[in-house]
């Protein structure tokens, strides 16, 4: 695995300093071989947000960082935390000419529009906001493909090189249905980079020939689960994705992980020892039909219980999930204490048009939660998006205590993913009113 590179500046919030910024921007970017149009959306992102910090706190010590990811780079602005406003950082946020006060928060929501993805957090007294560009990877064309024979005796082996991911990604996504395989599939190149930085594991199957007969693949998405994408099977051996399985159960196994379960399966994992952990409704892009797509699981070690915090009104919904999948847990009520919030949550959103998909994350508690929530399914619907889900992990008391607010604006708790966050996490998801 290659190690990553960055390049750090420690200036203050004057706007003075912005040529410095974009040129850590841009020669960084370079470095790390990001494309012309991509590094000038990073450089301008850059930028906007030097301008906002400026001007919001002027001269505070401000450390910006040019990261260098697996499939994207990253520029990182750290500071002591203070009272400020970042609710421009939200897709539903809109500026018009009239609105008194935004015209201020105008650069930090153009950085948020010129960058694919934002992050932000507050940590023992530092607020660290990321803005991030993708790097731009080819599609490889798919041509028409039948289920291969198999030759002699098939071997499960790690993919080693990006030859064999190029394969399996084009057989997979030549033999199943779209909707039963990952996206980024189809950007074999941006899996070989994933899978090299240990982002992504990726199991095949080769027979005697050296063709490619199957695959699985899986991410961690936390520190006590895994998710899994399969398997793919490309023969009519019936044995290889149960093997393929098999095989990923056992090198989970030598991890931390507790559980295990699927993003997107296949078929009924259940002939593979797998329970069914629920089912989540999916709605065609063009707004023909939907697909009901089961999500499975599989304990990888004993569950010895935890303590978790919900809102009042999605607790019937936990406890009937505990135990149905026989675990243990303290459920905690939230509550407003009177303690002190903020005014302006910010919520993060990961998009996906081609699927009509849209994944929305708390990141800021504020006082807006629900009007914020509002306004974000009001801007989505608008765009058109049809599968809208909101994630809530349960270790957050604050995260937990907005169940009430997805609730009363039409969200409804949909999965129970065990150890999916720092905690569990619950997905909820957005149903259209009756007509």
């Amino acid at each position: 695995m290659r190690s990553r590179q960055s390049v750090s500046i420690a200036i203050q919030a004057d706007a003075a300093w912005v040529p410095l910024a974009q040129a850590a921007a841009e020669n960084g970017a370079k470095v790390f071989r990001l494309s012309p149009a991509k590094t000038l959306r990073l450089v301008m992102g850059v930028e906007e947000l030097l301008l906002y910090l400026a001007d919001t706190f002027p001269e505070k010590a401000i450390c910006i960082t040019i990261r260098e990811g697996s499939t994207f780079i990253s520029a990182e602005a750290e500071f002591e935390s203070v009272e400020t406003d970042l609710s421009a950082l939200n897709i539903a946020t809109t500026v018009g000419a009239d609105e008194q006060g935004m015209s201020a928060a105008m650069p930090l929501l153009l950085a948020s529009k010129m960058t694919d993805a934002f992050h932000v957090e507050r940590l023992k007294g530092k607020t660290k906001i990321s803005l991030t560009v993708d790097r731009v990877y080819p599609e490889a064309e798919v041509p028409a493909l039948v289920r291969r024979d198999v030759h002699g005796q098939v071997s499960i082996v790690p993919a080693s090189e990006p030859a064999m991911v190029l394969d399996a990604c084009t057989a997979a996504r030549g033999i199943y249905p779209a909707h039963q395989v990952p996206i980024w599939f189809k950007t074999p190149g941006k899996v070989a980079d994933m899978v090299a930085a240990g982002e992504i594991n990726i199991l095949l199957a080769v027979d005697t020939s050296g063709a490619t007969c199957g695959m699985i693949c899986w991410e961690t998405v936390s520190e006590g689960s895994a998710a899994f994408f399969g398997p793919y099977s490309f023969s009519e051996d019936a044995t290889i994705s149960a093997r393929l399985a098999e095989e990923m159960t056992v090198a989970l196994g030598r991890t931390a992980a507790k559980i295990v379960f699927s993003n997107i399966a296949t078929e009924d994992m259940s002939r593979h020892g797998f329970e069914p952990l629920g089912e989540v409704r999916y709605h065609a892009a063009d707004g023909n039909g939907a697909s009901v797509l089961p999500v499975w699981f599989r304990q990888l070690r004993e569950d010895f219980g935890a303590t978790v915090w919900a809102h009042e009104d999605f607790v019937p919904y936990l406890k009937k999930k505990y135990d149905e999948h026989v675990l243990m847990r303290d459920i905690r009520p939230t509550g407003d204490m009177g303690e002190r919030v903020a005014d302006a949550s910010v919520f993060s959103a990961k998009l996906s048009r081609e699927l009509s998909e849209a994944v929305l994350r708390p990141m800021l508690n504020g006082t807006d939660n629900a009007p914020n929530l509002q306004r974000h399914v009001n801007a989505l619907r608008t765009e058109g998006f049809k599968n809208i889900f909101f994630y809530v992990d349960l270790s957050s008391g604050w995260q937990a205590a907005l169940g009430g607010d997805l609730l009363a604006n039409g969200f409804v708790p949909t999965l129970l993913l065990p150890h999916g966050g720092q905690s569990d996490l619950v997905m909820f998801q957005y149903v259209e009113p009756s007509a």
